[in-house]
């Protein structure tokens, strides 16, 4: 690889030459993110600042997968402003994002054409008892899953989301912060509150589930689905994608590689 002869610029794109490809390489800033996202606020600048930097450390290198990384990032978690999940949903949302929580089963004729459909309804009585209730809420859907202990040990609060991928679970929080060095386990609020930690939580995460690989591809359906566990939010990730690739000068009419289901 070609050493760099002057100091790279804010936005500045540069080739980095290898024996048979190049990757164009755009350095990451804050006012270039918030051009694309301008939504973005000052809140952002503690991750944004470094962003960069935990790129290049986790090999997050070439434009396309840095959008894509940027992409799934800045809608996970707000913008850097939603770094722990608040679990501040409204009734219907609750049912919506956790189904088999606060849902049953039934069927429906929805159309008033004597076709029966299958469709999700609320449990009232389920939805009623953890409403407003975010401690409650977060320790009743998450118990005994990633490591979790049941509902009453409380582990779905204390290792509910956190940071850019928002890590959930306690065997997630044990794992990753062996991978990365810090005890995660035992203090769980650093993947939220310390932004270098966070970013080493989402390369980690990003490298060990080889994510690198569809968004190299520009296949935006496999990467938030390694993200996501499924599809929830594709259309504002898209969204997201399509305008960092304007603000990178990537093609950005590029219709993924499976469908967005």
């Amino acid at each position: 690889m070609a050493g760099f002869l002057r100091v790279l610029q804010p936005a500045e794109t540069v080739m980095l030459h290898h024996r048979k490809e190049e990757i164009i390489m755009t350095v990451i800033t804050y006012n270039l993110i918030k051009s694309a996202l301008p939504g973005i606020t000052d809140k952002a600048r503690p991750n944004l600042d470094i962003c960069e930097e935990y790129f290049q450390k986790w090999g997050i290198v070439s434009d396309l997968e840095k959008v894509h990384a940027l992409a799934q990032a800045t809608h996970e978690c707000g913008d850097f402003v939603k770094l722990v999940e608040s679990f501040a949903y409204s009734k219907d949302r609750m049912v919506a994002i956790f189904p088999s929580k606060f849902g049953k089963k039934v069927q429906k004729d929805t159309n008033g054409d004597g076709v029966m459909e299958v469709v999700i309804v609320a449990v009232p009585e389920l939805v009623e008892k953890y409403y407003g209730k975010p401690e409650d809420f977060a320790s009743y859907v998450y118990a005994n899953k990633n490591g979790n202990g049941d509902e009453a040990s409380r582990d779905g609060w204390s290792y509910r989301g956190r940071c850019p991928t928002h890590l959930t679970g306690r065997a997630n929080y044990r794992d990753t912060g062996r991978r990365i060095g810090v005890d995660l386990e035992n203090n769980p609020d650093l993947a939220a509150s310390d932004p270098r930690i966070g970013w080493d939580i989402f390369g980690d995460f990003w490298k060990t589930r080889k994510i690198g690989d569809p968004a190299r591809k520009d296949n935006l359906t496999a990467v938030t689905k390694l993200i996501n566990g499924g599809t929830i939010g594709i259309e504002q990730r898209n969204d997201r994608l399509i305008k960092l690739k304007k603000a990178f000068g990537l093609p950005y009419n590029v219709i993924p590689k499976t469908p967005m289901v």
